[in-house]
């Protein structure tokens, strides 16, 4: 086993600098970062406390990413700094997902394989959008998590739910929907032949540090902007999927007309229609659902907004702005440092808390057109999904990854898919070979560890992606890649068991 983990380390590092050696320079350092980015770094590092205090549209440990790029330039690119903190990630996820499947007696060489395979592959993911928030860092947060789950099951005690309580902490600290898997897969992972007490006190051990950390950043985020979660970016995506249920043909239109169903303020009137004043494009609709009617780090833009609020004694509203002015006025750049960089400020956020009211209203009126818009997210997670691991299938001019790196991408894309498609069936013979032992569940469960094992994974991710895709319209693709460890953990297990049948070979249970 040591000897294949030193494998995939030296062929995941000399991949990665054959890559880079490529194109790497090339797609990295072609600029230096703006002058006003500089100098919002040093802000920022004279005052961290107020930047992790005011940063609320990304889960914490994304925001304190933002912070080690500014604390080591100018000694290091913050794009190099992106690329080796989730290279370093991906390298400490293939040796986690290789021990998984040892777990799972997975042939030990179809072990390596698939994982060194994974392990190339992720460079696609790595070089695509790799300055932004898509969930670079998840693919291998939850390969711990999933480990952590796995090993739960197959030694219970206090080291693996303390193992799974630091797995699922760091998820939730990265990914805003994480909460939801470590929930599923905690209850999944239950100790439940040792008893009532027993059960207990482990999902306490192993949730209690992700909840722990959920409670404390949601109600850091509630008492300052109202929003109890680790990232008000979620709430961006609930009312898109409101407006993108209007249709594609004049939604900023069909928006006006079902105003006073909405009861909006006064003040988001006005900032809807001051957007829509010189740009009447579905897109500038939905920059003024959300709120971006103003230049929020510019006093003198936030005073104007201020202004209407007063005169339209929208007292609300103008209790944010005046919030915003004084921020912009004495400190810009935490307006500036959020990514994505909008719904920053006070404002936006009770914005599009009134924005949101889209989403009932229309399953109210309109269900059908919400369930189109639900098929359409599901479309994107189970299909462009997998395509989106090399990008090649959807935003080509983003790829800078070579050829043949995106060609096993997406030829892992293909085992992942058997994952995604067949999951379902690790339940159905996990159930037929439960029936079996009539009555003996203790006997029944021992002798299927693994099996059922993976039908509760199957079933923590499709229930997770299912809430999902019922509050996000847009960017499930890349949603995909946070939750595809568990498929591709499927997916091998599943070609392990099949080539075993054809082998006439018995496969180990745990």
């Amino acid at each position: 086993m040591a000897k294949h983990i030193l494998i995939l380390l030296g062929l995941g590092a000399v991949a990665r600098a054959a890559v880079w050696l490529y194109c790497g320079e090339g797609r990295f350092l072609v600029a230096l970062p703006s002058v006003l980015w500089q100098s919002d770094c040093g802000e920022m590092l004279a005052n961290i406390p107020l930047a992790l205090t005011w940063e609320h549209t990304r889960p914490p440990l994304l925001a304190l990413r933002g912070i080690l790029k500014c604390a080591v330039w100018p000694a290091m690119h913050p794009a190099v700094v992106d690329l080796v903190m989730v290279s370093f990630a991906d390298l400490g996820a293939t040796i986690v997902i290789y021990l998984t499947f040892c777990r799972l007696s997975v042939p030990s060489r179809m072990a390596l394989a698939v994982a060194g395979l994974w392990s190339i592959s992720l460079i696609a993911w790595e070089y695509y959008r790799f300055a932004g928030t898509h969930n670079h860092l998840n693919p291998a947060l939850m390969a711990l998590v999933v480990y952590a789950t796995v090993r739960r099951v197959q030694n219970p005690g206090l080291s693996a739910d303390l193992l799974y309580g630091v797995a699922g902490a760091f998820l939730v600290a990265s990914y805003g929907p994480g909460v939801l898997i470590v929930f599923f897969t905690a209850l999944v992972s239950i100790p439940w032949r040792f008893g009532v007490r027993r059960m207990a006190t482990s999902l306490v051990l192993a949730a209690s540090l992700p909840a722990l950390l959920f409670v404390i950043v949601g109600a850091k985020n509630y008492e300052r902007f109202g929003t109890f979660s680790t990232t008000t970016y979620l709430s961006i995506n609930l009312s898109q999927y409101g407006y993108i249920s209007l249709g594609y043909e004049a939604p900023g239109r069909r928006l006006i007309d079902l105003m006073p169903d909405l009861k909006p303020s006064a003040w988001w009137r006005w900032c809807f229609e001051r957007r829509l004043a010189t740009d009447t494009s579905p897109a500038a609709a939905l920059r003024g659902l959300q709120g971006q009617c103003l230049q929020f780090d510019d006093p003198a833009s936030v005073r104007e907004g201020l202004e209407q609020a007063r005169l339209l004694k929208d007292d609300a509203m103008a209790k944010r702005l005046a919030a915003d002015l004084r921020m912009s006025e004495s400190a810009p750049w935490v307006l500036r440092v959020g990514n994505p960089p909008i719904m920053t400020s006070m404002t936006e956020v009770a914005h599009n808390d009134i924005s949101k009211r889209l989403w009932p209203h229309l399953f109210r009126s309109e269900p059908l057109s919400l369930l189109r818009t639900f098929l359409m997210a599901n479309r994107s997670f189970f299909v462009w999904g997998p395509l989106m691991f090399d990008g090649v299938h959807h935003e080509p001019h983003l790829i800078p990854a070579p050829k043949i790196i995106n060609g096993l991408a997406t030829g892992m894309a293909v085992l992942v898919m058997i994952g995604v498609v067949f999951g379902a069936g690790l339940c159905l013979l996990g159930a037929v070979r439960v029936v079996r032992f009539r009555g003996d569940l203790k006997m029944a469960v021992g002798r299927n560890q693994d099996l059922l094992l993976l039908c509760g994974l199957a079933t923590a991710y499709f229930l997770t992606t299912i809430m999902i895709n019922g509050v996000s319209c847009c960017e499930n693709g890349r949603q995909f890649q946070s939750l595809s460890v568990i498929p591709l953990v499927a997916g091998t297990y599943l070609v392990a068991r099949l080539s075993a049948l054809l082998r006439g070979a018995v496969v180990p249970v745990s």
